[in-house]
């Protein structure tokens, strides 16, 4: 019996997604390069709610109102993660996996694989995936959820929810990504839409800085608040406006015929780009923000015309090698 290309290509291509996701997470010794605090944050709560049970978690309050804030999945998940993985790390090493399997998946179907398979090794998506895991985690839920709305929305709908549980963040993707459709069918005009996508952001950090950080100031989350407000880390101006220039050039660009069928993912990158410089100008920590969508780059890069295309991702690679040097040398 033959066999459809169009079964073998997403077959090859999930194949391609295993093995890379594997030599990403288990092979490549990452931590011989750099020093991934997350990690070692993870493993010492693992082993107090362990040892101590929920009673020793003081980030988080599990009662009343603050359960809304204090993603309880992910507490499951802690809790039950000794009982299925004797080896903590490996049990955290299994979630990488799981992410970056989803992420690479959706990306090398949308784009040039190969080119997208060599620029994913950039040190802001390297530290999201092997750091920022939990941020990293519910973000491919949602991806997931993503590509299955269309046929099946209840699990779609099962999948945001349970992102939502793992890292409240996924609200603010969550809308954007509702705020996104809307506008679309607002402005008609492609042009006009990635222009109010790309100025938008502002009234987010207007609403971040003066509605967001007072709600989990009130609910105590004080952690939470230094963090969001940028006295643990700030993000550069000249980090954020590199991926401010990126977005400008797929703004800007001329694009291929495909992009049509991208052009969420197009706006949504233009807004999350822009985003992050103006956390950065207010001083807010906002590079996750971009390291999440960081595939989404990619496949909008690829909506570019040939010439464009290949000259933007020539950019990102060179960029990736600056970055990666500084990155090794001084963190």
């Amino acid at each position: 019996m033959r066999i459809s290309i169009n079964f073998l290509f997403p077959s090859i291509i999930f194949i391609f997604s295993i093995f890379f996701s594997f030599f990403f997470v288990f092979v490549i010794p990452w931590e011989k390069l750099v020093y991934f605090v997350d990690f070692d944050f993870y493993l010492n709560r693992l082993n107090l709610l362990y040892d101590s049970g929920i009673t020793s978690d003081r980030q988080r309050d599990y009662f009343g109102l603050g359960l809304l804030f204090s993603e309880p999945l992910w507490l499951l998940i802690l809790i039950y993660m000794p009982y299925i993985f004797s080896d903590l790390a490996n049990g955290l090493s299994a979630i990488f996996f799981f992410s970056l399997l989803i992420y690479s998946y959706y990306t090398f179907r949308n784009t040039n694989f190969i080119v997208s398979a060599i620029l994913l090794l950039n040190p802001i998506f390297i530290s999201l995936i092997m750091s920022q895991l939990r941020i990293a985690f519910a973000f491919s839920l949602l991806l997931l959820a993503f590509q299955l709305l269309k046929n099946k929305q209840i699990i779609a709908v099962a999948l945001s929810v349970c992102a939502v549980l793992i890292h409240t963040a996924s609200l603010i993707f969550i809308s954007v990504y509702f705020a996104n459709i809307l506008l679309r069918k607002i402005f008609k005009n492609h042009n006009q839409y990635f222009f109010v996508m790309f100025f938008s952001p502002i009234m987010l950090v207007v609403l971040l800085n003066y509605f967001l950080i007072p709600v989990l100031d009130f609910f105590s989350d004080v952690e939470r608040v230094r963090y969001s407000i940028g006295t643990v880390q700030t993000s550069s101006l000249l980090f954020s406006f590199v991926y401010l220039f990126f977005c400008l050039l797929i703004y800007i660009l001329p694009k291929n015929k495909k992009y049509e069928q991208y052009i969420d993912i197009i706006a949504y990158t233009i807004f999350m780009g822009s985003l992050f410089f103006i956390l950065s100008v207010f001083g807010i920590y906002g590079s996750r923000f971009v390291a999440v969508i960081f595939p989404f780059f990619l496949i909008s890069i690829g909506c570019l015309r040939s010439i464009y295309r290949n000259l933007t991702y020539l950019l990102m690679f060179l960029y990736q090698l600056v970055y990666f040097s500084y990155w090794i040398t001084y963190t």
